[in-house]
């Protein structure tokens, strides 16, 4: 019932609300012209009034009734919240279900059973609002436990930890090395905003594994964690991985964290690969400003076969 009521809303107010906004772009596109890009401030595209702007953005809210009707539908959640794992997480992680199961069945079936849904790039994910509860980790570490969901669903239960703020990283760490690898991704994935030693543990293992695109995805968790320094010289090795597009990861995220020093990026400058050669050359800008002026490679870099490095060399260059 409350995905019909939903899926109606959704139908008729985001329909007029796209006639809206197309009117506006539209507005906007005559006004902006075939110019070039050397503009002046009296051709500057015309912006959409407040009032418009406001009426659009009003269009696609949901009415506060209906909000209403949708919510009394949905099963009451736990009352209490779990305690952080420690020690022995799978008699902790069975305590806390029978918890949730006395305290809200209803809650607790409705994420059992729960669908994944595609996104836009295809991947599969759990969007429903019951997984924005701290209790919600505990039940997803409990269906991908005692669950025979297939791997690419077993994928989105990962991912979804990290929507619940709950906590999640030592069950994950131990639970790493035995998972698929698509698994193992979203694993890493989910540490993003994950604290302690165990959601760097989970980190290092993804640095190390065997698969290519979980070592990938380390490196890119690392880059947007605040903790991410932490693992500042397993990064460092990084760049001397086998494969192409992790080096280029590592030094996106050794740029992005300031870890390391130019010397450690060099090597990579005269990269057969233009990514690689353009992470590391915009990584030691920010490790060590002008640094890359000094270095051999440098004067290639101006003339690079590739536009994107000569450009951004030739921006350091000034």
């Amino acid at each position: 019932m409350r995905n019909l009521i939903t899926q109606t809303i959704l139908s008729k107010t985001f329909g007029a609300s796209l006639m809206t906004l197309a009117a506006l772009g539209l507005a906007s596109a005559c006004d902006t012209g075939e110019e070039t890009t050397e503009r002046s401030s009296q051709y500057a595209p015309a912006t959409p009034s407040k009032s418009q702007a406001e009426q659009a953005s009003a269009e696609f809210e949901i009415p506060a009734e209906v909000l209403e009707a949708v919510n009394a539908e949905a099963p009451a959640a736990p009352a209490s919240q779990p305690a952080a794992f420690a020690g022995d997480w799978q008699a902790q992680l069975g305590a806390e279900v029978s918890r949730i199961q006395g305290e809200a069945p209803d809650w607790f079936d409705a994420l059992m059973s729960a669908e994944a849904k595609p996104s836009r790039a295809g991947m599969l994910r759990f969007v429903a609002p019951e997984f924005q509860d701290p209790n919600a980790a505990v039940v997803l570490l409990h269906r991908y436990v005692n669950g025979d969901d297939a791997a690419p669903v077993k994928a989105a239960l990962m991912d979804a930890l990290q929507r619940t703020k709950g906590d999640y990283a030592l069950p994950v760490s131990e639970l790493f090395a035995a998972a698929e690898p698509e698994v193992r991704v979203a694993m890493v994935n989910s540490m993003r905003r994950a604290e302690g030693e165990h959601a760097f543990a989970t980190l290092a293992q993804g640095l190390a594994d065997a698969d290519v695109g979980v070592r990938i995805a380390a490196a890119d968790t690392l880059a947007m964690h605040e903790g991410g320094a932490t693992l500042g010289d397993e990064l460092i090795a990084a760049l001397g991985d086998s494969e192409l597009r992790v080096q280029a990861a590592a030094a996106k995220a050794i740029g992005y964290l300031k870890v390391g020093s130019a010397s450690d990026l060099a090597p990579l400058l005269g990269s057969e690969d233009a990514d690689v050669r353009l992470r590391a050359l915009q990584a030691m800008e920010r490790v060590e400003p002008g640094a890359a002026v000094g270095m051999t490679q440098f004067a290639t870099l101006l003339e690079d076969a590739d536009p994107t490095v000569a450009r951004a060399a030739k921006r350091i260059a000034q």
